[in-house]
């Protein structure tokens, strides 16, 4: 697959925001700039970004914590949450509040619930979604501006779209190679061709 001609200042927008952390306040800004170079009509794209501000904006006016211990991610109008929190009643209220958001397809309820976690639980956490970014835009055959991943206590959580089963192999294989992954969930799609 050939490197998109804007895959450099999409990296060089997306740093300031890798090096704060992945914080969910810039990702409704980093949506809408990725999305200029997504393998998808705009519209699909500027779709899932009204989703994911109506999804964040709920947990911001409802449920601060949630801001804090659930990401929202948004591929196709398909919704997955991750993260972790200690009550099941906080990982019922996200679902709650995600559900009301205008327009989302299919949502993927991947919150944990456990006492695991913390600080040295999120910095690992963190580096593996660093790591598996650069590993993937680094991988031949494999379009990751198409995908959104989250690491969670070492489970790693997809979301989004691939071209054929061998680009879904080599994106399970890239996963599998960096250290600390100990499972995989994957709610990625195989559309067969583009433009169909």
């Amino acid at each position: 697959m050939k490197a998109h001609p804007y895959r450099n200042l999409v990296l060089a927008l997306a740093a300031p925001g890798l090096l704060a952390g992945c914080t969910q306040v810039l990702a409704v800004p980093m949506d809408a700039v990725t999305a200029v170079v997504e393998d998808r009509p705009l519209s699909g794209a500027t779709d899932d970004i009204g989703i994911k501000a109506s999804i964040l904006t709920a947990f911001a006016e409802e449920a601060k914590g949630l801001l804090v211990d659930i990401n929202a991610d948004v591929y196709g109008r398909e919704v997955m949450l991750t993260g972790s929190v200690k009550k099941s009643e906080d990982r019922r209220k996200a679902v709650e509040l995600a559900r009301r958001a205008e327009g989302v397809k299919n949502l993927y309820n991947e919150i944990q619930v456990t006492e695991e976690g913390g600080f040295s639980a999120s910095a690992k956490d963190i580096g593996i979604e660093l790591k598996l970014k650069a590993n993937l835009f680094g991988a031949s055959g494999v379009g990751s501006i198409n995908l959104r991943w989250r690491s969670v206590n070492g489970v790693v959580y997809y979301i989004g779209l691939v071209y054929s089963r061998e680009e879904l192999d080599k994106v399970m294989s890239v996963t599998r190679a960096v250290d600390g992954v100990k499972n995989i969930v994957s709610h990625i799609r195989i559309k067969a061709h583009k433009g169909s």
